[in-house]
């Protein structure tokens, strides 16, 4: 590993400095955590998101991401509206008319 370090002009760093970096580079470039765990060899993912860090930036992308498909699953869903004359479900699954 030295003379990779070496080659790419760089430091010497330890080798765990080089698996977090890794583990955090497998995320961002979009790989799933079972993906990442196999390749990188640990024995759990638990384990693996130790060496793993989110940014602050990563964070509100990933609450945008859910924010959108709630507003696209919004669209698509039948809103139920409720009018005095519609059934109501009663407590052993049955149906009162009102």
């Amino acid at each position: 590993m030295l003379r990779t370090f070496e080659r790419a002009g760089l430091e010497p760093s330890p080798f765990h400095t080089f698996r977090h970096f890794w583990t955090k580079m497998m995320f961002e470039a979009g790989n799933d955590p079972a993906t990442i765990q196999k390749v990188g060899r640990w024995r759990d993912v638990e384990t693996m998101l130790k060496y793993c860090y989110t940014t602050k930036s990563q964070e509100r992308e990933a609450v945008g991401k859910l924010t959108g498909h709630l507003k696209t699953t919004a669209k698509i869903l039948p809103s139920r509206q409720y009018n005095g004359n519609a059934s109501k479900s009663t407590k052993t699954g049955g149906t009162v008319s009102s």
